[in-house]
């Protein structure tokens, strides 16, 4: 059950007033600093193999902190910290990973994270 947006008119009769009230519903957008923080990373190839990359738009090439995969039952399987950019690309070395779907956590300077499913097919 959906919410109808758009114009819905009320009317109301008290004793000799008669009013009608609009009202305008609007839909707004909203962004975390999450998604802000999600949509300026892409995260290639997936499914990847041997190497993963992770790519930094604008202000987030210099800021990425960590990096750290997961495997689906929640056990750390990679840990890299202190990470640099190359022209804001990132490179993982995934080659010791077994072909299976992992967590992948990217952490910013600012505390900011988000969380990507990764695929490796080895």
């Amino acid at each position: 059950m959906g919410f109808n947006w758009g114009l819905t008119y009320y009317s109301s009769k008290h004793s000799s007033l008669d009013v009608t009230t609009q009202f305008t519903w609007t839909e707004l957008a909203s962004f975390s600093v999450n998604d802000i923080f999600k949509n300026n990373l892409s995260i290639y190839p997936n499914p990847a193999k041997n190497e993963l990359f992770i790519k930094a738009k604008g202000e987030l090439s210099s800021s990425i902190k960590s990096i750290k995969i997961y495997s689906i039952d929640g056990k750390l399987v990679k840990d890299k910290n202190n990470v640099g950019t190359q022209q804001g690309k990132i490179s993982v070395d995934i080659s010791n990973l077994k072909s299976a779907m992992y967590f992948m956590t990217v952490t910013s300077e600012n505390a900011e994270q988000t969380t990507y499913k990764v695929l490796v097919k080895q």
